[in-house]
């Protein structure tokens, strides 16, 4: 089986990224743009936008480059190659992003566990998704990282989620929660990646749990809703879900939750689900996608995706995936992608998100 953590942590694996497909029969023209908003971040990953219209990015940081406490080990990471761990992690924050152009983020919150390549701090791990409140208040999701490299300073976080601002404080431990309640015939597994509210209720993607948790104020995790196996990668024939990304929206008159799922490296083994935020179930499948890390919807009904793996003929691999309501989807290349955002009619994307310092997000239209 595609180990989950591997696919998930944000390391890329060149000889692979640059062979799969998107699954999607058509590439839509390049929208208008794109602008570049903010530079300089450190592997950017999710979006999210403010009640107030400010952008908000999880920097998952560069590991122990750079980083102000040392006191982190190093251990051969999911690839194989060495990692490092800092507190090189942040939340930055991008006002008038409809406006924005050229501009370096302002980091809100810093000082997040980081963990990355030892040389360079490319392919962190971190946070990976941010999910603003009212009053400059949110919430961010940690994803698990080997415990015994952490510096002892910002190991409460590690797989937690975490209030943004003011200061770092645990909501809840989503982390110890999965691995204690594992999937039937299934190792402990937890790698809590996406992350989004909806009025007090916290709903988080668990990539290697295969479930969409809920996260209450008092710091209660529930499980919501759990993805089953698949078939047909990995040496006995499996592979999981992988869930990464999860945004409320409107399907068919009623408002749901959005998730998307990595599957596995194959080209057309992701899907996108609508699901029931009471129940948890599964009202809706779209397949035939490759890699999802990022999700947005409308309030129109169009769904917007990003493709980490697909392959981009101009540069770098990478799509933004976008499935109007009741309509086909189409790719347009966007170079490694970790997140997507929608408002006012324009779409924002992360780019270059595994990469340090070289980071951006992007308004296309």
């Amino acid at each position: 089986m595609v180990s989950k953590r591997a696919m998930a942590v944000g390391g890329l694996v060149p000889a692979l990224v640059l062979t799969v497909g998107t699954g999607v029969a058509s590439a839509s023209p390049a929208p208008s743009g794109p602008t570049v908003i903010a530079s300089g971040l450190n592997n950017p990953r999710q979006l999210a936008f403010g009640p107030d219209g400010t952008l908000y990015v999880a920097d998952a940081g560069s590991g122990k480059v750079g980083a102000t406490d040392t006191s982190g080990g190093c251990a051969t990471g999911p690839e194989g190659g060495t990692v490092c761990a800092g507190n090189t992690g942040d939340v930055t924050a991008i006002g008038w992003p409809a406006a924005a152009s050229g501009q370096t983020a302002h980091k809100v919150v810093s000082g997040l566990l980081s963990v990355a390549d030892e040389g360079t701090g490319a392919g962190a791990t971190g946070i990976d998704a941010i999910a603003p409140g009212p009053y400059g208040t949110g919430v961010g999701i940690m994803t698990v990282v080997n415990p015994t490299i952490v510096p002892q300073s910002v190991a409460y976080q590690n797989g937690k989620v975490l209030s943004t601002v003011p200061g770092h404080a645990v909501v809840a431990d989503v982390g110890t929660f999965t691995l204690t309640h594992p999937q039937s015939g299934h190792a402990p597994e937890s790698d809590p990646y996406g992350i989004t509210v909806v009025g007090t209720t916290g709903y988080v993607a668990d990539a290697a749990g295969n479930t969409l948790l809920t996260v209450t104020p008092d710091g209660t995790v529930r499980q919501l809703t759990v993805f089953h196996y698949r078939h047909g990668d990995g040496s006995d024939g499996s592979y999981d879900a992988v869930p990464t990304a999860v945004t409320p929206g409107p399907y068919q008159g009623r408002q749901v939750l959005y998730v998307a799922d990595l599957g596995s490296l194959m080209p057309g083994a992701a899907n996108i689900y609508a699901v029931d935020p009471g129940t948890g179930a599964i009202l809706h499948t779209w397949s035939g996608f490759t890699g999802l890390n990022g999700i947005a919807v409308d309030p129109a009904g169009t769904i917007y995706a990003t493709s980490l793996f697909a392959p981009n003929p101009v540069g770098p691999p990478g799509a933004l995936v976008t499935i109007p309501a009741g309509g086909s989807p189409t790719a347009t290349p966007v170079p490694l992608p970790g997140g997507v955002a929608v408002r006012g009619g324009h779409v924002y994307v992360s780019e270059f998100s595994t990469v340090a310092g070289g980071g951006m997000v992007v308004r296309l239209h």
